[in-house]
């Protein structure tokens, strides 16, 4: 034993045999070492004398020299005895009373942290399944506010649409009202239009509107009357010394339904070009009418396609942003 230091005493615990005068014990291959107690007192450490061992081989003249010197622990035995078999058999049972004790006690302090330990993962998961509940609500909450700020996005774009619709309407049906009262006082005006130009022996005199009545006997040379209305009543044709006007047109101008003593014009025929023109003049003015109408529902469909747009980008961006 090399390590052990000179001084200390070691106890033996392995014997082959024990015994006295009239007994022997003998183990196999050791007695047991709780049978009996010995004890003994490192000495010294002693070295044996140098031994030299010759070492030669046949038919070769070397020889080799081995040498060797042995160091060993000198022990001196202070006690020495035998235990009596009952003894060492209760202090066994003493013994295993006192590891089972332990074990229990082991067992118990590791079922008391184990039933901790799961009190505490368990209260863990717990406030780990509230905190998941929380966010939950709170995420219903959030899509629920959104949900409503959407619909009532909707509802008053929606009603945005509507009122622009409705004002559209109100323009369009103003524009209507306005076109016929244009068309009415169009009518009425060329109804009440008197001919701008009267025949006077060939030349043009401008137009005079009669007011007062019929122009009596006395009426120049040469002077017609032509187709002038007097409070919505046809002028009788007036008589220039037996003479009666046939030739000459009337201010150019269709005079509809108006009667010269009772009979219709007939072979006169007045200007169909100017007809022809305030027909053209009026086709052009709806079709005008008719363009400002589609341009007019142009723009709403355009502004409407460019708020759906809008929407729908903002709707993306806090899409993005979440």
């Amino acid at each position: 034993m090399p390590s052990a230091p000179v001084g200390i005493i070691l106890r033996l615990n392995r014997a082959s045999t024990l015994g006295s005068r009239d007994y022997t014990l003998r183990g196999d291959p050791w007695v047991d070492e709780d049978l009996f107690v010995c004890r003994a007192r490192v000495v010294g450490v002693e070295t044996e004398p140098l031994r030299v061992v010759e070492k030669t081989k046949r038919r070769r003249r070397h020889m080799k020299t081995a040498k060797n010197k042995m160091r060993f622990t000198v022990l001196r035995v202070v006690e020495v005895g035998v235990r009596d078999p009952r003894e060492v058999k209760e202090e066994r049972e003493a013994l295993e009373a006192e590891r089972l004790e332990a074990e229990r006690l082991e067992a118990e302090r590791l079922e008391a942290e184990r039933l901790e330990a799961e009190r505490l993962e368990a209260e863990r998961l717990e406030a780990q399944r509230l905190e998941t509940e929380k966010l939950k609500w709170e995420a219903l909450e959030r899509e629920a506010l959104k949900r409503d700020a959407l619909q009532n996005a909707a509802l008053k774009r929606e009603a945005l649409e509507k009122e622009a619709i409705k004002r559209e309407a109100i323009k369009r049906e103003a524009l209507e009202r306005e076109a016929m009262e244009a068309e009415a006082m169009e009518a009425e005006a060329l109804e009440a239009e008197v001919l701008d130009e009267e025949v006077l022996d060939g030349q043009v005199l401008d137009g005079e509107v009669l007011q007062a009545g019929v122009l009596e006997a006395g009426v120049p040379e040469g002077e017609v009357l032509e187709g002038q209305a007097f409070d919505g009543e046809v002028l009788d044709e007036e008589l220039l010394d037996g003479e009666v006007l046939e030739d000459e047109v009337l201010n150019e101008e269709v005079v509809e339904g108006q009667l010269l003593d009772g009979e219709e014009l007939g072979e006169e025929l007045l200007d169909e070009e100017a007809m022809e023109r305030v027909m053209v003049e009026d086709e052009k003015e709806k079709e005008e009418e008719k363009e400002k109408d589609e341009e007019q529902q142009d723009e709403q469909k355009d502004e409407q396609k460019d708020e759906v747009k809008a929407e729908t980008t903002s709707q993306a961006e806090e899409n993005r942003i979440k």
